[in-house]
C-alpha cells in the first residue's frame, strides 16, 4: 500500500514537472499569428502606433466628442471594449490602447507591474497632447486611472473605476474600501462630476 503511494506521487511529480517544458516547447513552436490590419467587429476604425515610454503602442481612436481612453485588464486587449465602443463613439472620441505586452503592442522587457503601466499610459496621453480626458478602466485599467489622477496628472479630468484591482508584491488583492488606493482619486472623482 505505501509503495503504490509513493509511486503514485512519484509518477505524480514526475509528469508534473514534464508539463512545464513540454508546454513551453509547444509554446515556442506555435507560429506568432499575423497583426491584423483591420478590427474585425469596427473595420472602418483605423488600427493607429504610437511610441509611448519606449514602446510601441497599438490603439484605436473612434468618433468624435470629449477624449475617453479606455484602459483593459490584464491578459487582454483593447478588443475588450468591442461591445462599447460604437456607442461611446457616439459622444466621445474614443481611445483604446493595448498595454505594452498585450495585444499587439510590443513585448519589452520589463517588470510588468502597476507603476510600469502607470508610466507609460501617462507617456501615452502626452504623446497623444490628450487633454480633459476621462479615463475609463476595468480591473488594473481602474488602478491605473485611479493612480494616474492621485498623481494629479493635468491630462486627466475624471475617472470611471470599474473593479479596481491593486498588485502588491505580486500578489493580486481588492481595493475595497476604494481608501486603500487613496483619496485623492474620490475627491478628484466628486470635483469633476458637480462641475
Amino acid at each position: 500500500m505505501l509503495n503504490d503511494v509513493i509511486f503514485g506521487l512519484l509518477g505524480f511529480v514526475v509528469m508534473s514537472a514534464a508539463i512545464v517544458p513540454l508546454s513551453l516547447l509547444v509554446e515556442a513552436m506555435r507560429p506568432v499569428p499575423p497583426t491584423p490590419v483591420r478590427l474585425s467587429w469596427a473595420p472602418d476604425t483605423p488600427i493607429r502606433y504610437v511610441s509611448a515610454n519606449g514602446v510601441r503602442l497599438r490603439y484605436i481612436k473612434t468618433g468624435e466628442g470629449p477624449a475617453l481612453v479606455l484602459l483593459h485588464t490584464l491578459r487582454t486587449q483593447l478588443d475588450l471594449f468591442e461591445k462599447v465602443v460604437p456607442d461611446l463613439a457616439k459622444s466621445f472620441t474614443v481611445y483604446a490602447v493595448d498595454y505594452p505586452g498585450h495585444g499587439y503592442s510590443d513585448i519589452p522587457p520589463a517588470k510588468y507591474d502597476a507603476a510600469y503601466f502607470v508610466e507609460t499610459i501617462e507617456d501615452f496621453l502626452q504623446a497623444l497632447d490628450l487633454h480633459e480626458v476621462t479615463l475609463a478602466g476595468v480591473s488594473i485599467g481602474a488602478s491605473i486611472s485611479l493612480i494616474i489622477a492621485a498623481r494629479n496628472n493635468p491630462r486627466v479630468s475624471r475617472v470611471v473605476a470599474i473593479n479596481p484591482t491593486i498588485t502588491r508584491r505580486g500578489a493580486g488583492w481588492r481595493a475595497a474600501p476604494l481608501s486603500r488606493v487613496s483619496s485623492s482619486p474620490w475627491r478628484i472623482c466628486q470635483s469633476s462630476a458637480t462641475q
